[in-house]
């Protein structure tokens, strides 16, 4: 606020930025530049690398001849809770002016603790009055800003934090002022981290240990490859997205939840195997205890486990996935033995198709590998007349809730995705000793192999379901829906199906779903319109939005990870480069048309007409860690307890690549070079030895 004229100008583009700005975000920091009014201004934010802290930087300077002067105000509005509108009327507010602190709390919840918002300048003021400091201005201009007190009265419904400091700028003057936002237990100690949090240096500090950290964190694994595009991604965007949305804030601008998603969090730590294992480790245990006694599982929760129930078919296989992956890739079979509680929650009644509770710690415990033969058992049990798993209340396109809301229609997709699992763990059974269970899986991987190829192929290409009343899903000579991406990617991944249709099968997904003039491979075609067949809540979405037709990433990544398991190099990488955000931002009209972040990938693609290439969500979507995934199957990156293969699929025209990967406290430097008569390398021994080792592996030159 200019106290002299009265003009509004926010430091960020909105609600109410004045003239041309410049974001910058980089890895847990993102800086605004502006230089509205005639003062150049830089707003510089970031989060606390251990303490819950948000530190906000105000950096002004006078660039005019005359003297000016402002009001600085940091604006929040507390939500501590669910939603504002919910849980609006129940917080209370107060400024500790001694303290120089504004605290907030909502007084009917005790799941919340104390929000803070404090300032580093020796004088401010502050409002508590969301009504009153917003007035008919609103965010662009709050009435209230001018009429801030040094003690505002204490608010108690509808309550906002507002603090402010005055700022006097000669010519050439500068500023430097901090706001920090952040949560505590109880009001000491909100007060106490307040007070350390605005002390001198604390800021700088903060913000350096921050940019250490992810330094460290993102330089585990780093790949250098013709691909510069492909290099950008890997080496920072996409663990940073892994990490910091999917993992940590579980939250995006499209979908602002906070909860744990079961299948969601156990495919996205996946990417983490190669450098953070022991997250892993951790995730698998803490999604072990939201299984139920019955072996389903929470489709999500908030902890500790309050969540919702589903007939969502597929969520109980990703344990047993996540599972096997990590133990085949850290050789950490102990992890099998950990004991763990199971859930207990009323069942789901014959007409329920959900149920949100809280639901409690059983008496009863299982070892991690029960809780995966429980999920597995489960999945097995619940097939349908083709001998195929149960649709029930959706697989993986939770919008296909109604192919098998009766209980009868059955999805080819979770077929094969039970079958890969089945032959993992039926080794898994075998190394640990327990050879009936080893048989029992073969045997079930055997006989669902037979019923897929006996009852699921189309022709060119494999079904994606059966409707509750045997109707084909995915059929050449359907009405909607004639080809889905992810049962063809998964007969080639999971290796069910035989060579000549899983190649015969990819090949129809590139002919027929693959849009190279708009750079798009959508999940299915036709989209679900005004057909016969009701498939569920996905006809809700416009057809070519979203799972309705649209690109829907996450699926996409596998489509490459299904070329790579058939040894097709050029397509698995041409589908990375067609689906990597630079490539979409690479000059002024693809941006135009894209309008997502060039940097991170986007959860879906528009197909629609007239909006075809536009980028729906962005930030939060398991695609992320399925591009790394790919990324790093392409090049052949494939760790086995301490020997690491170096196996690529790779596009006929590179010559080579390297990496450079931290395994505990070495480093090894890995150069790769292609040749026509190279054989397949020998494994590399991984020793923790604080030493550097650069290792040179000639490897064969892929084909087309």
């Amino acid at each position: 606020l200019d106290t002299v004229n009265s003009e509004i100008e926010s430091l960020t583009p909105l609600p109410a930025g004045a003239g041309d700005a410049r974001v910058r975000y980089g890895f847990g920091t993102v800086r605004y530049e502006g230089a509205g009014f005639g003062i150049e201004h830089v707003l510089s934010v970031w989060v606390d690398a251990e303490q819950p802290l948000k530190y906000a930087q105000v950096e002004l300077n006078n660039t005019g001849a005359e003297t000016r002067q402002f009001r600085v105000c940091y604006y929040a509005d507390w939500v501590l809770g669910a939603s504002r509108f919910e849980h609006g009327q129940t917080v209370f507010a107060e400024y500790d002016a001694a303290a120089g602190v504004i605290l907030a709390s909502n007084a009917f919840s005790g799941r919340y603790g104390v929000a803070f918002l404090c300032s580093d300048q020796d004088e401010t003021v502050a409002a508590c009055d969301r009504g009153a400091f917003l007035g008919a201005g609103g965010m662009q201009a709050p009435a209230g800003i001018e009429i801030m007190e040094k003690a505002p009265a204490p608010v108690s419904g509808w309550a906002c934090g507002a603090l402010a400091a005055d700022v006097v700028l000669r010519p050439g003057g500068r500023k430097r002022l901090l706001f920090v936002m952040g949560y505590a237990g109880d009001k000491d100690q909100a007060k106490q981290l307040a007070a350390g949090a605005v002390a001198e240096g604390a800021a700088e500090r903060a913000l350096k240990n921050v940019e250490a950290y992810w330094k460290r964190r993102l330089g585990a694994l780093r790949i250098k490859t013709p691909d510069r595009a492909l290099d950008i991604m890997a080496n920072g965007f996409l663990p940073y997205q892994v990490t910091a949305c999917r993992l940590w804030a579980r939250t995006g601008a499209y979908q602002a939840g906070g909860a744990y998603g079961f299948r969601d969090q156990l495919q996205d730590v996946l990417a983490l195997l190669p450098t953070h294992p022991e997250e892993v480790r951790a995730h698998i245990l803490l999604c072990a205890r939201h299984q139920f006694l019955e072996g389903d599982v929470q489709h999500w929760w908030h902890p500790p486990a309050t969540g919702v129930r589903t007939r969502i078919s597929d969520d109980l296989l990703f344990l047993p996935y996540a599972v096997s992956r990590y133990v085949k890739e850290t050789g950490d079979k102990l992890v099998l033995y950990e004991t763990v509680p199971y859930l207990q929650g009323p069942a789901l009644e014959e007409t329920q198709r959900d149920a949100y509770f809280e639901a409690g710690e059983s008496d009863v415990s299982g070892d991690v590998f029960d809780h995966c033969a429980r999920a597995i058992n489960l999945a097995l049990a619940r097939r349908g007349e083709h001998g195929l798993p149960l649709m029930l209340g959706g697989d993986w396109n939770d919008g296909m809730n109604e192919v098998g809301a009766k209980g009868r229609g059955e999805s080819v997709w979770l077929a094969f995705f039970l079958y890969d699992i089945l032959t993992r763990f039926a080794r898994i059974a075998a190394d640990c000793g327990r050879q009936a269970e080893a048989a029992a899986f073969d045997a079930a991987a055997a006989e669902l192999r037979e019923n897929i190829e006996a009852c699921a192929w189309d022709g060119e290409w494999y079904l994606r379901a059966f409707y509750d009343d045997g109707t084909p899903l995915g059929s050449k000579n359907g009405e909607e829906c004639r080809i889905d991406c992810i049962s063809q990617a998964w007969a080639a991944i999971s290796g069910a199906a035989s060579p000549g249709r899983a190649k015969k099968a990819m090949d129809a997904v590139f002919k027929n779903l693959l849009d190279e003039r708009q750079g798009l491979l959508k999940l299915f075609t036709p989209p679900f319109d005004r057909g016969e067949k009701q498939a569920g809540y996905i006809r809700g979405y416009l057809p070519g939005v979203r799972e309705n037709g649209g690109q829907y990433t996450h699926a996409a990544m596998w489509v490459s990870l299904g070329f790579v398991a058939l040894g097709d190099g050029e397509k698995a990488h041409a589908l990375l480069s067609m689906l990597n955000p630079v490539e979409r931002a690479k000059t002024p009209e693809l941006r135009k048309k894209y309008r997502g972040e060039p940097y991170v990938v986007a959860a879906d693609v528009y197909t629609l007409q007239g909006q075809e290439g536009r980028a729906g969500w962005t930030w939060y979507t398991g695609a992320a860690s399925w591009m790394l995934q790919a990324v790093t199957a392409m090049l052949g990156f494939k760790k086995e307890g301490d020997q690491l293969f170096i196996k690529p699929v790779l596009p006929p025209a590179w010559e080579g690549f390297s990496i450079s990967y931290r395994f505990g406290s070495a480093r090894y430097e890995i150069v790769a070079e292609c040749a026509a008569d190279a054989e397949e390398p020998d494994p590399i021994l991984l020793v923790d030895d604080a030493r550097a080792h650069t290792v040179h592996v000639r490897v064969p030159k892929s084909g087309g």
